[in-house]
């Protein structure tokens, strides 16, 4: 275990401890711009690396260890490393402006979780596998970005890909959710969050009021189309699709309707375009929906 202060540089070694210390690389909460970069790292019994503040971990392989590496404070970097460990690949707590991007996880209990105060942080371009319990999670930070990262699962089924879980503010985007999970992103007592742009196979659950889900492929939440209003008739029917009872319907004739028109019976699978009068010829209604 390698305990120190300041500006330490370790590269290009290769450690194996048979999980008989707890840290192969161990820096205290106020040793800073320390690097490990490009080591082989096996077999620490809770975390290969333990990092300061202002470091860089990178193009590191961790395996055989119980975590990959504790971020520890502020401003650290963790990047291009290959992380295979049993309980969690990268773990930031209390720190801010934490930036874990590049990294390639597989096989561990959570890929990456954040948790207490970890605000200002990005989560960005990594590639998670297999884990047995959570993609990512994010727990009691702010304004963190979740961006671009693909996570597929094809043993056990994960119960997510990617959960947040109080007080909010965090933006969730580009992310390619594939596999064998309960849900894909979870929202859990979290609000004014941004979730756009992911690609999807299995259901997200959103409970925030005031958060944004827009254009994620797999959780249609717009859609739009045209319907017809057929001659004799003043309904139609429209299954709209959405995964959600539709908060906000608009219509527009698409010619001139017999009488006012209007939505009524909105419901999680459809809603209905009525006439005050019987129409004389098919009258088509552009219609947009959304949650």
């Amino acid at each position: 275990m390698l305990k120190s202060r300041f500006g330490v540089v370790f590269t290009n070694s290769y450690i194996e401890a048979y999980r008989n210390i707890p840290y192969l690389f161990y820096f205290e909460n106020l040793s800073g711009r320390n690097v490990i970069s490009n080591c082989l790292l096996d077999g620490a019994s809770a975390y290969a690396i333990r990092a300061g503040i202002s470091s860089i971990v990178k193009g590191n392989r961790i395996t055989n260890s119980r975590g990959g590496v504790d971020i520890g404070w502020h401003f650290n970097i963790v990047t291009d490393n290959i992380i295979s460990v049993d309980d969690v690949g990268v773990r930031g707590s209390g720190g801010h402006s934490l930036v874990v991007v590049n990294n390639y996880i597989a096989n561990s209990n959570v890929g990456i979780y954040f948790d207490w105060g970890s605000y200002y942080s990005v989560i960005a371009n990594n590639v998670i596998r297999d884990v047995r319990t959570r993609g990512i999670f994010v727990y009691h930070s702010e304004h963190v970005k979740i961006a671009n990262n693909q996570i597929h699962v094809e043993v056990t089924a994960a119960q997510d890909a990617i959960r947040i879980r109080d007080p909010g503010y965090n933006i969730v985007m580009g992310n390619t959710v594939r596999g064998n999970l309960t849900n894909s992103i979870v929202e859990e007592d979290s609000d004014y969050n941004t979730i756009v742009n992911n690609i999807v196979e299995m259901p997200m659950i959103i409970v925030g009021t005031n958060t944004v889900v827009r254009n994620n492929r797999g959780f249609v939440t717009e859609r739009s189309g045209v319907a017809t209003i057929p001659a004799g008739s003043n309904n139609t029917t429209v299954n709209h699709g959405l995964v959600c009872i539709p908060s906000k319907v608009l219509i527009t004739p698409l010619g001139q309707p017999a009488g006012q028109i209007w939505i009524e019976n909105r419901t999680s699978t459809s809603f209905t375009i009525r006439m005050s009068s019987t129409s004389p010829a098919n009258l088509n209604v552009a219609w947009y929906a959304e949650c």
